[in-house]
């Protein structure tokens, strides 16, 4: 379970920009590796609870929960980690808030959808953030020297892969939308095959 939790961690950060997930991401030290994962926990949490009280559909809410729930383990053992080896949790560069200001301008976009708009659209997000962080897990792998940090992250890739494929699958259950690429509803025509 704190394998797990701990690896749900960084289901929501965006640690890396458009171009750095393109080149496989960046590797981070211990101390801003820390607070980036304290920050995705804290964000991760809300989408959680978010997508529990907005998701139409039971695959999403429980997704929700899962989030939620392994976000507030992963916190709880990133804490312990951070101060026995002291290390602030909050200590966050400036990178980082830049970044947590984009995530949450994220999740405010997503509090104004409803419906299977907020679904797709939710596990859309959940979908694209794991690429980019399974990039930044693989260089920060590399770089990290901390025996009891690399062995977190050593569990966290394949747990992380394992996260993203629930949201590709509850992605690809979902009925594509029925409109056109403009948004406006196709005349005359049923719902388009989901994209793959």
């Amino acid at each position: 379970m704190i394998k797990t939790a701990f690896a749900a961690v960084l289901l929501f950060a965006s640690g890396v920009t458009s171009a750095q997930a393109q080149t496989g991401g960046v590797a981070l030290g211990p101390a801003e590796l820390v607070a980036e994962l304290h920050q995705a926990n804290q964000l991760e949490i809300a989408a959680g609870l978010l997508a529990q009280q907005k998701g139409s559909v039971p695959d999403v809410r429980a997704y929700g929960r899962m989030l939620e729930s392994d976000h507030r383990d992963a916190d709880a053992t990133l804490t312990e980690y951070a101060k026995e080896n002291s290390l602030s949790v909050d200590d966050v560069p400036e990178r980082l808030r830049m970044q947590d200001q984009a995530t949450r301008a994220r999740l405010d976009s997503l509090r104004r959808l409803n419906g299977a708009d907020f679904d797709r659209a939710f596990v859309d997000v959940m979908q694209q953030t794991h690429g980019r962080v399974i990039g930044t897990i693989e260089a920060s792998r590399l770089t990290v020297t901390e025996p009891r940090l690399r062995d977190m992250l050593a569990v966290l890739e394949p747990t992380l892969r394992a996260h993203r494929q629930v949201a590709e699958n509850i992605l690809r259950a979902m009925p594509a939308p029925s409109v056109t690429t403009t948004g406006a509803p196709c005349p005359g025509c049923g719902p388009h095959p989901a994209p793959r």
